[in-house]
């Protein structure tokens, strides 16, 4: 511990700020301290290497531009090879705008840190999906557009309006309905965020404030004016006279252009739906093989201080052991379902070489596989009468006879080469390849889901190392958990009166925490999802309108040459079904690539077979039956005379 002097009292931060505490994916602060009050506190042993911190630096760059971010990541390969010495590890430092920081934690989280092979940029995702849901909603005016031009055609040709004023004139109306339906999306948007609690609710900002936000819409709307507009426009300009005076309605545009805009409406319901299949079973997948096998409930509680105190491990677990319902205690470095560190490389060999393995290592404290219900396979575990503790300290380093004892999972005694566990007990292991790094396999044990993203590594190490497994892991029995927890909180009061330790956070919550960057990505999925199937039932509906009424004769002629009411329904539902199915068999292959690089993100993925597919196209298919069905019965049901008299 160490006294401090209040120098001075700042005031509140905006709520936006990533410096605010209370802000969205922040990093703020209650106190500031000055540095060297960090390093007195800090528990790193001295010598340690600075690059164990992570520290951000701010800089004000000129605002004439005379330094770009370019120029100051030059500047930080400078001071890299001029000041930091060579310790066998790359040291990276770049420049990033503020404004980064809160998109690349969630970059981050999303990716798993250091990521898989397929690097997803959810941002790029999320504009991609929105635009998708405009390019529909586009789509679907332009289909409905066109077929009521149909039907003015015969008031453009008795006003004797020439091409272009029609042009002007539709290009007018369609800039006025946007224009409306911006207000409208704006003042939607604002409602929403009177519903949504804090923090989340600073993502539902409006930038009143921002030119550019205004310029934006003003581009957006110009764009949307111009997709939707034109060509109704045009294929209401370009309508003959006498086909017009000929018949109530004429034909604007072409009947398989406008198939085709309803099919690509479709298509891309079809895939949003496919995803929120996907998603939400992906979801099911983890929450069985992450926490199925646990029969009992576990516990996670920080146990050292923030100034440093810590309390000592047996005893801990001597009276934690006392209380009702615990069965276990251990503790490990690692938070559940959760990595953030860098992975280390390991070979059977001394020497760097093609063949090192990039791991996982999850630091642990006694008793950790029987507590977590991992079994061994062969070898044995840490035990306390041996010399299985990591060196860490200098002096623990030069006392610490032989290698250090290594437990690794099955997977990764396999990718080493040992065809049994049995036959990786004893051998030696070497971190980076360095002969200081030797490592002895003393067991191998099952390999468990340790992570819920996938970072393409071989397997897991597990060491010992009691001072830096920092979480107490409690098993407890799920039927006493309330007396449990109050038991533990009791049992680190008398410990360490003077340290609050965080809230418990159980195996159950940990998951949810770790998945919470995903299952927001889910609701913001079945969202759109939703909003693109709704505009394409809306828009399939139109079309049926439109398309019934132009084919009442012909239904009325079928009728008189014998064809039943069904016959008539059964051909009407059959058209409009095609471009639906044409759509889902467009979307799949496109669904498939992409449900398959997001599976790819995780340690644990599911087995992707047809049914999503087949889900989202009978999804679909009903969809747009009910969207047209009443309509189609309406118009199958007309008796043949009075369709006939229709023109």
């Amino acid at each position: 511990t160490a006294d401090v002097t209040i120098a001075a009292v700042i005031a509140d931060l905006p709520a936006a700020s990533h410096l605010n505490p209370r802000g969205l994916w922040t990093q703020g602060f209650d106190i500031l301290l000055p540095w060297d009050m960090a390093e007195k506190l800090s528990p790193l042993p001295a010598g340690a290497g600075w690059y164990n911190t992570m520290v951000y630096t701010y800089g004000l760059l000129p605002k004439d531009g005379s330094l770009s971010l370019a120029g100051v990541d030059r500047r930080l390969e400078r001071l890299i090879a001029d000041h930091i010495p060579k310790q066998g590890i790359t040291v990276t430092l770049d420049a990033r705008p503020v404004s980064s920081i809160a998109t690349g934690l969630m970059q981050s989280q999303f990716q798993g840190f250091q990521g898989t092979a397929w690097r997803v940029n959810i941002f790029a995702a999320l504009e991609m999906l929105g635009a998708a849901i405009l390019v529909i909603a586009c789509v679907n005016f332009v289909n409905l557009a066109t077929a009521r031009a149909a039907t003015r055609a015969r008031e453009v040709v008795i006003r004797k309006a020439a091409a272009g004023q029609v042009i002007r004139q539709e290009l007018l109306q369609t800039a006025v309905l946007v224009l409306l339906a911006l207000v409208l999306a704006i003042g939607v948007f604002a409602a929403l965020r009177g519903l949504v609690r804090d923090p989340w609710r600073l993502a539902l900002v409006i930038p009143a404030s921002e030119p550019r936000f205004w310029a934006f819409l003003g581009v957006l709307a110009s764009v949307v004016t111009l997709l939707a507009g034109v060509y109704p426009a045009f294929a209401l300009a370009r309508v003959r006279p006498a086909t017009a005076l000929h018949t109530a309605s004429a034909r604007a545009g072409s009947r398989w252009l406008r198939t085709w805009l309803v099919g690509s409406q479709f298509a891309v319901a079809t895939f949003l739906l496919i995803a929120v299949v996907v998603l939400l079973a992906q979801r099911g997948t983890l929450g069985e093989r992450l926490l199925g096998r646990f029969a009992d409930q576990y516990v996670y509680v920080l146990t050292d201080a923030p100034g440093g105190e810590t309390i000592d491990r047996g005893v801990l677990r001597t009276e934690l052991m006392k209380g009702p319902g615990v069965k276990g205690v251990t503790a490990t470095g690692s938070f559940p379902w959760q990595f953030a560190g860098g992975r280390p490389r390991v070979t059977r060999t001394v020497g760097e070489d093609q063949s090192a393995l990039e791991i996982e290592q999850i630091l642990v404290s006694y008793d950790y596989f029987s507590v977590m219900d991992v079994p061994l396979l062969a070898g044995r575990t840490f035990t306390r009468d041996r010399n299985d503790e990591t060196p860490t300290t200098p002096d623990e380093v030069k006392s610490h006879d032989g290698p250090v004892s290594v437990i690794l999972d099955r997977k990764l005694a396999e990718a080493l080469g040992w065809t049994t566990p049995a036959d990786a007990i004893g051998q030696l292991v070497y971190y980076n390849g360095q002969a200081a790094g030797a490592r002895e396999v003393i067991g191998v044990a099952e390999s468990e889901p340790v992570a819920l993203r996938g970072r393409g590594s071989a397997g897991v190490a597990y060491v010992l190392s009691s001072k830096f497994s920092a979480s107490t892991v409690i098993r407890i029995a799920k039927e006493d958990a309330g007396r449990s927890v109050a038991f533990i909180d009791d049992v680190f009061k008398k410990l360490s009166p003077t340290h609050v330790p965080r809230a418990h956070v159980f195996l159950d919550q940990a998951f949810e925490n770790a998945y919470f960057l995903f299952a927001l990505m889910n609701r913001v999925f079945i969202t759109l999802a939703l909003v693109a199937i709704g505009i394409s039932g809306i828009g399939l509906f139109g079309m049926a309108s439109f398309m019934t009424s132009r084919r009442t004769r012909e239904i009325g002629l079928r009728k008189s040459q014998g064809a039943s009411s069904m016959q008539i329904l059964r051909l009407l539902l059959w058209d409009f079904a095609k471009p639906v199915l044409v759509a889902n068999l467009v979307a799949w292959p496109f669904a498939f690539v992409a449900a398959e690089r997001y599976l790819d993100l995780f340690a644990e993925r599911m087995t992707l077979t047809p049914a999503p597919f087949v889900l989202a196209l009978a999804g679909t298919l009903a969809i747009a039956c009910v969207a047209v069905g009443a309509r189609v019965i309406r118009a199958a049901s007309v008796p043949p005379t009075a369709a006939l008299r229709e023109e």
